[in-house]
């Protein structure tokens, strides 16, 4: 039986990406043959004449037909769907009449950034009102883009587009009732966290004579993960060694701050057997971000790794502070109190053995699988589901 996953990458990697990767993993390990939309796996370019066929209004779509009738998949699962397929490939999937998942990652369901975030702060003004508000703030730092996705999000309420989907798949508590809350039916929402998957490599790489670090950050470099106020926190604790990676619109600020601050060296963007490397090497890592996070990959990673992570006293992230999950919670917005809750956690001791099996079993793969293939499985057997 066939299956499509739909992801269009992302100009800089995340953790959704990863998180598809897993997807498409799971699939396969339950017997499907898997087919990736697009096919080309590289960051699509943004062309304009294609960006626009996003937002026709037809439920037909001549360039896709073709591969849809040859690989004939029986159900899809989506993910970012945004700029290239957009609200017109709900139509097109839908008058398929294959039941359709939604994987939701952040809260582009009803923000036109997917951040839910401006100027810095919170902001959910477009969950109960015009998306278009985002135009007049320039959610998106560019005019163009806050008008695509405005006109997108605008396209699915009024066809009532989210409808037609089966089941929507959410990562975290936080996500399901932010899924709630836009209308859909409780029965229709599913939360089977992301998995980790196999982390007993990297510590043989070009990493491993490497010296190790007190404190790891591995993410975006960009502004709603508070790299600038994290840069200020370490300024402020010079007791302690902190190494980061990635990359990101900020890369630039971090590499003036490495050069002047000798207590944090910039790595440049790892390979994800290097930064579990880094990982098991450091004593704990942070996850210093301004925004509500749909489950963020560093920081399961680090519990898997049998680490701390110092998270966001935020909404979305609190529940991983809670026993059995060694996060530890931190004001973000603050660089005084984001140090003190660095210092506090490179302070604590180790992670009992019992706790980290217990976060390998909860973020396990295996349990992904299991919980996936049970939702799919009894969707295809409901009347339905079959469309």
């Amino acid at each position: 039986m066939k299956a499509l996953v739909v992801h269009v990458p992302y100009q800089v990697r995340g953790g959704e990406d990863v998180a598809v990767e897993s997807q498409k993993k799971a699939l396969e390990a339950l017997g499907y043959e898997v087919s990736l939309w697009p096919n080309d796996r590289t960051p699509p370019k943004l062309d304009p004449i294609r960006i626009l066929a996003s937002l026709n209004g037809s439920d037909q779509w001549k360039e896709l037909e073709n591969e849809f009738a040859r690989e004939r998949p029986k159900f899809a699962i989506l993910n970012n769907i945004y700029p290239i397929y957009g609200p017109r490939l709900l139509r097109f999937l839908n008058q398929k009449k294959i039941p359709l998942f939604f994987a939701i990652h952040n809260h582009r369901l009803y923000c036109t950034n997917g951040l839910a975030m401006r100027d810095g702060s919170v902001c959910k003004l477009c969950k109960n009102s015009s998306p278009f508000r985002s135009v007049a703030f320039n959610c998106n730092q560019n005019y163009m883009r806050s008008i695509y996705y405005a006109t997108a999000l605008s396209q699915i309420r009024r066809d009532r587009l989210l409808g037609s989907l089966q089941a929507f798949v959410a990562p975290s508590p936080y996500i399901g009732e932010e899924i709630k809350s836009l209308g859909i039916p409780m029965e229709k929402i599913h939360w089977i966290v992301n998995p980790v998957l196999d982390v007993s490599g990297g510590l043989d790489g070009s990493t491993s004579g490497a010296p190790g670090f007190d404190v790891f950050f591995g993410s975006r470099l960009s502004p709603e993960k508070g790299i600038k106020t994290f840069l200020t926190a370490i300024e402020n604790l010079p007791q302690l060694k902190f190494a980061m990676a990635g990359d990101g619109e900020l890369k630039g600020a971090v590499l003036d701050a490495a050069q002047r601050l000798p207590n944090l060296t910039y790595l440049g963007v790892l390979s994800r057997s290097d930064v579990l490397a880094r990982v098991k090497k450091c004593k704990i890592t942070v996850l210093p971000s301004q925004c509500n996070e749909a489950l963020p990959t560093s920081v399961i990673e680090a519990f898997v790794c049998g680490k701390r992570c110092v998270i966001p006293d935020m909404e979305s992230t609190r529940w991983l502070a809670d026993k059995p999950f060694p996060g530890v919670l931190a004001n973000t917005f603050d660089a005084v109190q984001l140090a003190s809750a660095i210092l506090k956690a490179a302070e604590m001791s180790p992670i009992p053995t019992e706790q980290i099996n217990e976060m390998k079993a909860f973020f396990g793969f295996d349990r992904y699988r299991i919980n996936l293939g049970n939702l799919i499985e009894k969707t295809l057997a409901k009347p339905s589901g079959l469309r």
